[in-house]
């Protein structure tokens, strides 16, 4: 689960199994670059990106994320 605060989201998500937290800001472009390396080197990949972006600078993070998981990207 990316969140912006993994911490916050750590403690909503206590006692779920087998979901892990990654720190991603989609409104910070280094963020949303790093997160799409951690994914890419753990081979695993994503299943699902929803895109709901509140803010335009969010909206560049989705977009982003979402060239980075495309091969080629």
């Amino acid at each position: 689960m990316p969140a912006r605060r993994p911490d916050a989201a750590r403690a909503a998500l206590a006692g779920l199994d087998a979901v892990e937290v990654a720190e991603l800001d989609l409104a910070d472009l280094d963020s949303v670059a790093s997160f799409a390396d951690r994914v890419l080197a753990s081979e695993r990949g994503l299943d699902l990106v929803i895109a709901s972006a509140g803010s335009p600078s969010a909206s560049a993070g989705h977009g982003r994320l979402t060239r980075a998981k495309w091969p080629g990207g």
